[in-house]
């Protein structure tokens, strides 16, 4: 027996999230009451990665831009502080990135700020993808 995806906007799928305020009083965003089926959406989006920070905000950001008929990605995810880039740099990030560059997506001679952009960059677009396939919305207008 076959069952049938349910049908989501993007609307819908915001609504699945919270923001919350940690004891030192940062926020970040979580899920609540969410559908088996959105809940593996967003282990998807997380690729292979513990649930985190970075990946719950930026697939609320891609969300809200969807929504609301703005072009997601470009600087959706991608930090332009060396801080917040070397932050998001974790082991499994670095091989990421790695891979990038044996894929001739990152520039042999790139400075690291660069390599690790480019690595957040084509995460962000791992998780527009993911979204869009989700939802059905494949117009890359």
């Amino acid at each position: 027996m076959t069952t049938a995806q349910t049908s989501y906007s993007y609307t819908q799928l915001l609504s699945f999230f919270v923001s919350k305020e940690r004891d030192n009083g940062e926020r970040f965003w979580c899920t609540s009451d969410a559908p088996d089926d959105v809940m593996d959406m967003i282990r998807e989006c997380h690729d292979d990665e513990f649930p985190n920070d970075w990946r719950y905000e930026t697939i609320v950001t891609v969300l809200f831009d969807l929504k609301n008929n703005n072009e997601p990605g470009g600087g959706c995810g991608v930090s332009d502080y060396t801080g917040d880039l070397i932050e998001w740099l974790t082991p499994a990030r670095m091989a990421y990135i790695d891979e990038l560059q044996c894929e001739g997506l990152i520039r042999d001679n790139a400075p690291m700020d660069e390599r690790i952009r480019v690595g957040q960059y084509h995460a962000t677009e791992q998780i527009i993808s993911v979204i869009r396939n989700f939802v059905g919305d494949n117009d890359d207008d």
